[in-house]
């Protein structure tokens, strides 16, 4: 009578649904996987509300095929995406066939392709589709490096300032290639690059932001080097291309000038405290990182600021070519500050003109210091302050404090306090310390009653450890 179980009732939607669902999404797209670097598959269903999405995994100097064969019941597309789902090429002609060809995939790629329905009043809501995929070798024409590849687009950009430094040579493939590189610059910082090349079909330009704010343009880069200075904290694009039509593969070089020898940064600012308090501790944690091409000599400083600045710390150090140096430190916090206060850990070296990496914050919030109450020390029942009509008093991070009250009639017990800066709770004893009854409820007081004469103990405490409020305790 054991041997089973049920569950209640399932119900399976079937609509427009395929042997690769779920893939609706970026996250569960579907993993092709070729066979002999081909992939079939009939009787595929896309509908309005249900796209497809196939992953793609593709090897450098690839070259890539992809039709899809619609019923003709609705219009569809294909796009084709990189991994950072940056648009690459698509197909949207109307017809029962759609297919997307690339010449050459530029380093090894994860690549997704989306097959959806033209979202109209006037299209079908579902459609049957054949997929056919081929990844076969580019023909040898195609071949380029593909040092810092993939970088197409502003999402995929390489760091500048590793690509100038590694002296690799570069190279703008034939086909539809551009290449990103960026770096992050504070105001003032100066942008000093040259690009050496062969070539005099590459032109280089440089943006500001996301938003590919235009900046500056080489057009003979045997000639010509950017020499910028930065006029706002911003990350810069970098863009290398060409305006040659049916080009060869062009190779080039960036020689970075400023900031040649120099560049140390800081990065991973954490803090391991849950609470922090005025006149307290806090402990922190990050790297500083020498990325130059030499040593350096450097200081370091950690900060607090609201209205003021409040030095925590600072240092000074020397660094080898490449090395990190992880740095923990448990640091005092001001006793006279309170609130909402910006830590920041920042260094600083002589020449290092690439000062946007230099400095690392965190928002934390610093509690008031708290001040006991005069009844200090009553943390325990063997120090238990006599309680007479009111007492007033202060509950501290850790705190607890005990009262002694001898009844001769019933009286209740009232803790007041304003819940919203802390939950405290009342607890009742009897004269051996044993439990009675406690009051523990989310409200501005807590009520305790005392039915017969005797002597008792009173307990307030926070309903967590790191509770500051302060009370009142009266008898009635």
């Amino acid at each position: 009578s054991n041997n089973i179980a049920r569950t209640s009732q399932w119900k399976f939607e079937r609509n427009c649904w395929d042997v690769l669902d779920p893939n609706e999404e970026f996250e569960s797209a579907r993993l092709i996987n070729l066979n002999a670097g081909v992939f079939h598959h009939d009787d595929l269903a896309v509908c309005r509300n249900n796209k497809d999405i196939y992953k793609l995994e593709v090897k450098h100097g690839s070259q890539l095929d992809i039709k899809a064969v619609g019923d003709g019941k609705a219009d569809y597309d294909l796009v084709l995406y990189d991994q950072n789902y940056n648009e690459i090429t698509s197909s949207r002609t109307g017809a029962a066939e759609e297919s997307i060809h690339q010449n050459i995939i530029v380093g090894d790629q994860t690549l997704y392709l989306e097959v959806f329905l033209l979202d109209n009043k006037y299209n079908g809501n579902e459609l049957t589709y054949s997929l056919d995929i081929q990844i076969k070798d580019a023909p040898s024409w195609y071949a380029c490096k593909p040092v810092f590849e993939p970088n197409n687009f502003p999402s995929s950009s390489w760091d500048l300032l590793n690509a100038a430094r590694s002296g690799q040579e570069a190279e703008l493939c034939p086909e539809k290639d551009e290449d990103y590189y960026s770096i992050e610059m504070k105001q003032g910082d100066r942008f000093q690059l040259g690009i050496d090349t062969p070539s005099s079909g590459i032109r280089a330009a440089l943006y500001r932001g996301n938003e590919l704010n235009f900046v500056s343009m080489l057009t003979n880069l045997s000639s010509q080097v950017f020499d910028y200075t930065a006029t706002e904290d911003n990350i810069y694009y970098l863009k290398i291309y060409t305006n040659v039509s049916n080009p060869s593969t062009m190779p080039y070089t960036l020689n970075w000038y400023g900031n040649s020898d120099t560049d140390i940064s800081i990065s991973g600012l954490t803090v391991s405290d849950e609470k922090l308090w005025a006149g307290g501790t806090i402990t922190i944690e990050y790297d500083i990182v020498n990325k130059g091409t030499g040593d350096t000599d450097y200081t370091s400083e950690i900060s607090l600021l609201s209205t003021n600045k409040y030095i925590l710390n600072s240092n000074s150090g020397h660094l080898a070519e490449n090395e990190t140096l992880h740095v923990r430190q448990k640091l005092d916090i001001p006793s006279n500050i309170s609130g909402k206060m910006l830590l920041t850990a920042s260094v600083h070296a002589d020449n290092d003109t690439t000062t946007g990496n230099n400095s690392a914050s965190i928002d934390i919030n610093v509690a008031s210091a708290c001040q006991n109450d005069g009844a200090e020390d009553n943390n325990n029942i063997l120090l238990a302050t006599p309680l007479e009509n009111n007492a007033e008093g202060v509950i501290c991070p850790g705190d607890q404090d005990w009262f002694k009250f001898t009844a001769d009639e019933p009286h209740q017990i009232i803790l007041s306090f304003s819940h919203d800066k802390g939950d405290l709770d009342l607890i009742l004893y009897d004269s051996n310390g044993i439990e009675i009854t406690r009051s523990a409820t989310a409200n501005d007081q807590e009520t305790v009653s005392i039915e017969t004469a005797g002597t008792y103990y009173l307990l307030v405490r926070g309903s967590h450890s790191d509770v500051t409020n302060s009370y009142t305790l009266s008898v009635n």
